[in-house]
């Protein structure tokens, strides 16, 4: 077939225009990049603005616009492209997302939060029929990482008998310096196994108010309770918001949960929750309950104007809930004395302390207000000071009574009555070393204080000691002059090569600044627990002279040395 160069060049020409017109066709539709029946004009926000979540996590709704024509109907087919432009959020893991409008012109993404707590900006911007920027175009999204908060139980968890009741605390864990508003909570349970008697007002002021609730709902397994602050102060940390009591009523174990319908601060804005704590409270049948009572005594002898604590305890086999007790706690008037008691329980009711030293005796009445289930609890603590001299005094029990939170009797299986060995005047010169009460938990510490009695007539000038003790137990953190003015200063081998040898020798001058003479406090040593362990304290005098320049002897029976103990 044979074509005329006028042919040929006829077919060259309207391909030309042919391909020219799907040119222009290709532009107009990927300048639009929408639906061929509707012209999109601009870009409005439909939904997600000004949302609050956790920091690194999805927000639980997404961003929506809507890309609308000339009308204001929906536009289909629409790129649009969703950028973080602040706070360092993501769409999976990119900085930038394009999506297509649906057929009812929305488009959406979900965000993920910055690490970091604070503001998070997103753009989202769209091209026009015309190939220009479509109306409000970019539109910005606005969203609140928060650090957010953990509901937590104290105690976490625990058992109860039958009838007895079992106190919750309910705390909020705030991980962020903002104070809390307001709360509102569902608790869950199994209420075939227990019920709620009551819900008080939290631990601190500003939620010491009884919380609004439905006691109707107590045996239900679910109850809705809420509380906003009385905005005395600014709570922020771990904040006590509610009690709750709730009694056993059948043998089993009982989950208990949360469910948060609000938490918000001071400024009634969300504060998102990461955790709430799921713990359990186990009821078993009542049984006979059995505790024993001890009464602690000082780990060496004590010397006429030391002070020194007594720890009265209750011990049992099985974990018990104390509801009362009372005790009358007896003592010789003539070798100590007692300065003040300290209740170490919660009482319902202000305690009975009734304290006679001209008697030697102290009576406690207490009723308990809340108290975890425990096999060991500190009742209480009594503040002695040693007044005779060269004597022994018992520090035992009678008239005792201890009742469970049910008012029922426990029985007093025994009674471990403590003493306490003081050393007069007529003994001094004394030197000392004082030890912990209690067993040291590893990597705590404990200050022990170096003591030289003196009789009135004598005024110490110089002293020159050294301390010996297991390194592999103790370590010295520090060593400093006594409370004694006089004796301030100090001077001591260097405490790595102390730590080393363990042993650390010190000395001190008198500054002359009085005459001191009786109690002298010379030093103080603070050693950090290293291991588990027992370790001496061994004082061993090097020099001691008065202030003429005599030597003072002290007998061996008078050096006090020490003890420490170190538990896991």
């Amino acid at each position: 077939m044979k074509f005329s160069l006028f042919a040929i060049k006829r077919r060259e020409k309207r391909i030309a225009s042919w391909w020219g017109a799907f040119l222009i066709l290709g532009v107009a539709i990927a300048l639009s990049s929408c639906s061929k029946h509707s012209a999109p004009v601009a870009i409005e926000m439909y939904s997600g603005n000004n949302q609050i979540g956790l920091v690194a996590g999805e927000l639980e709704s997404p961003f929506v616009i809507k890309v609308t024509d000339g009308q204001g109907k929906g536009v289909e087919g629409c790129e649009v492209t969703f950028k973080v432009v602040e706070g360092g959020g993501s769409f999976k893991g990119k900085e930038s997302w394009v999506e297509r409008t649906l057929s009812n012109g929305l488009a959406s993404r979900v965000l993920t939060l910055g690490d970091e707590a604070g503001i998070n900006k997103v753009e989202v911007t769209g091209i026009g029929g015309e190939g220009d920027s479509l109306r409000n175009s970019p539109t910005v999204f606005t969203a609140t990482g928060r650090l957010g908060a953990n509901i937590i139980f104290q105690p976490q968890g625990g058992m109860i008998s039958i009838g007895d009741v079992f106190t919750l605390e309910v705390l909020v864990e705030l991980l962020e310096e903002t104070p809390l508003g307001s709360y509102g909570f569902t608790l869950k349970y199994d209420k075939d196994r227990v019920k709620i008697e009551d819900i008080l007002g939290g631990a601190i002021p500003e939620f010491s108010i009884v919380p609004d609730f439905n006691n109707s709902t107590f045996d239900s397994g679910s109850t809705n309770f809420t509380a906003a602050s009385e905005a005395i102060s600014s709570p922020t940390g771990t904040v006590s918001v509610a009690k709750v009591k709730l009694k056993g009523v059948a043998e089993g174990s009982s989950p208990i949960t949360i469910e948060v319908f609000d938490l918000s601060d001071i400024s009634n804005l969300v504060i998102p929750v990461i955790e709430v704590e799921k713990i359990s409270i186990n009821v078993c049948a009542k049984a006979s309950e059995q505790a024993s009572i001890q009464v602690s005594s000082p780990p060496e002898p004590q010397v006429v104007g030391d002070d020194f604590p007594v720890i009265l305890t209750v011990a049992a086999p099985t974990p018990i809930t104390l509801g009362s007790y009372s005790f009358t706690f007896n003592y010789n008037p003539m070798v100590v004395k007692v300065n003040g008691v300290t209740i170490l329980t919660e009482f319902q009711d202000p305690p009975v302390i009734m304290i006679a030293n001209n008697e030697g005796r102290v009576t406690l009445n207490v009723t308990i207000d809340t108290w975890p289930t425990s096999e060991e609890v500190e009742v209480a603590k009594i503040d002695m000071e040693a007044v005779g001299f060269g004597t022994t005094s018992p520090l035992n029990l009678s008239a005792v009574s201890i009742m469970d939170i049910s008012s029922d009797p426990i029985e007093i299986k025994e009674i471990i009555n403590g003493q306490v060995t003081v050393m007069g005047q007529e003994s001094f010169p004394i030197v000392k070393i004082s030890s912990p009460l209690a067993p040291l938990a590893v990597g705590s510490s404990f200050i022990s204080y170096v003591n030289v009695y003196l009789p009135e007539t004598t005024v110490l000038g110089v002293y020159f000691f050294s301390v010996a003790y297991d390194p592999a137990i103790v370590k010295i953190e520090s060593i400093n002059g006594g409370v004694c003015p006089e004796f301030t200063n100090l001077k001591t081998n260097p405490l790595n090569d102390a730590n080393d040898k363990g042993e650390v020798r010190f000395m001190g001058v008198n500054l002359n600044l009085s005459s001191p003479t009786g109690t002298i406090n010379v030093a103080k040593i603070t050693f950090r627990a290293q291991n588990p362990g027992n370790t001496g304290l061994t004082l061993s005098i090097h020099d001691l002279v008065d202030s003429k320049e005599e030597p003072i002897t002290v007998g061996s029976n008078n050096i006090i040395n020490g003890t420490i103990t170190v538990i896991e």
